[in-house]
């Protein structure tokens, strides 16, 4: 991935599943600090631990809970 994505803050809407959760799977990589959103905390937090348990810093990922339609 291009340097550009190195080291970063990186906000992703839609991050409890699909495109969004792909990105934040792949992003992490690359000593980015995430925040994912989406509706579905119980689903953020399921990726946060499966990210940390996979020895990724929890510092790096913090969830935002939301509904952006509102």
């Amino acid at each position: 991935m291009k340097e550009i994505f190195r080291n970063k803050v990186i906000w992703i809407t839609g991050a409890s599943s699909g495109i969004g959760e792909a990105f934040a799977r792949e992003l992490i990589h690359y000593n980015n600090h995430l925040i994912l959103t989406a509706r579905r905390i119980d689903n953020l937090n399921s990726i946060k631990n499966d990210l940390v348990q996979k020895g990724y810093s929890a510092d790096h990922i913090h969830l935002l809970p939301a509904d952006l339609s509102e």
